[in-house]
């Protein structure tokens, strides 16, 4: 029902889903971080001055609904004054059941229609696929990057590179690789999935870059209510750990930072609706650095020698910075 409402509602009936929806996964008031006092930032670890590259990181978003809009609306006022280069997405970019083409009008519902003003209109999304987007046609989403020139998914998994800017080195030295993660699959198929691992086990230049940083919708470590997947982190895990400087994931509707044991910090930044279908996040998580629902986002900012993952909450409050180094 809830799955034959959401690709239709109206934005006033879209907040009262969304409460609907946060109720049946148990979140209430008490749980959003808006409602706790926010660290204060002289608390957080120092950051190099100077330039820097940064991206922002958005998962779990397309409702279509109030909360959503009101996020795109806060990144935009909050990092105006310096732009990210991208915007990575860790999937569920088509709320309940992904586009059957790329001329479905639920895309700008969810899409076209709330990521647009000065801001939005100059960035380039990088995403990946969630489970709710391959309900639906997930190649559509590829085939979109033709119409959108914003959107750039070339394949169903893939990598990109931008350099930090600073010079001084050879290319792959002075750059990011990004690997974006497909891991619906049961979706990409058992084919699919033998090419994702050969693929990622082709990645031998990862370590010839200053930073990797993966990522996906599936978390490989930590979480909300849903443990990782076996077949996840199966795929996923070998390559995280032994080349990833920073992993992010979606699919828990939750903020949160981890240190995976002997590997690299993970991050869940799956708030990116808002407070559409916040997750209630538990406390008691192994490694858990910092751990808060209610919508938000994460921004990640590189330096030559350092690295910074930033959680935004849904009001544009600073609430954790962890620094990490290359790999």
């Amino acid at each position: 029902m809830v799955a034959s409402l959401r690709r239709t509602i109206a934005p006033g009936v879209a907040s009262a889903l969304g409460l609907a929806l946060a109720a049946c996964m148990g979140a209430s008031d008490s749980d959003f971080a808006q409602n706790q006092p926010a660290p204060a930032e002289s608390t957080f670890p120092a950051v190099p001055s100077g330039p820097n590259l940064r991206v922002l990181v958005l998962g779990d978003w397309g409702t279509g609904g109030p909360g959503q809009r009101a996020m795109a609306d806060r990144m935009a006022a909050t990092h105006s004054a310096a732009p990210p280069a991208a915007i990575l997405t860790v999937g569920d970019n088509v709320y309940e059941n992904g586009i059957t083409s790329v001329d479905d009008p639920h895309w700008d519902f969810v899409f076209s229609s709330v990521y647009r003003g000065a801001f939005w209109d100059e960035q380039v999304f990088r995403p990946t696929l969630g489970n709710h987007d391959a309900r639906g046609n997930s190649m559509a989403q590829v085939e979109m990057s033709d119409r959108v020139p914003r959107w750039q998914m070339p394949a169903r998994f893939y990598a990109f590179t931008l350099p930090i800017g600073t010079g001084g080195g050879p290319a792959a030295a002075d750059s990011v690789l990004f690997v974006a993660m497909d891991t619906n699959l049961g979706d990409l198929g058992v084919r699919g999935t033998e090419a994702q691992r050969a693929w990622l086990d082709s990645l031998s230049t990862a370590a010839d870059y200053r930073y990797v940083i993966s990522y996906g919708h599936h978390p490989v470590a930590g979480g909300g209510p849903r443990a990782p997947r076996d077949e996840v982190v199966a795929l996923a895990e070998g390559f995280v750990r032994e080349s990833a400087s920073l992993h992010v994931a979606g699919h828990d509707h939750v903020m949160q930072v981890v240190q995976m044991d002997g590997g690299p910090l993970h991050a869940i930044c799956g708030g990116g609706s808002g407070t559409d279908d916040p997750y209630k996040i538990a406390d008691d998580q192994p490694g858990q650095l910092a751990g808060f629902t209610g919508g938000g986002w994460c921004q990640i900012r590189f330096w030559p020698d350092t690295a910074a993952l930033e959680l935004y909450d849904a009001e544009g409050t600073l609430r954790h910075r962890s620094l990490f180094e290359p790999r």
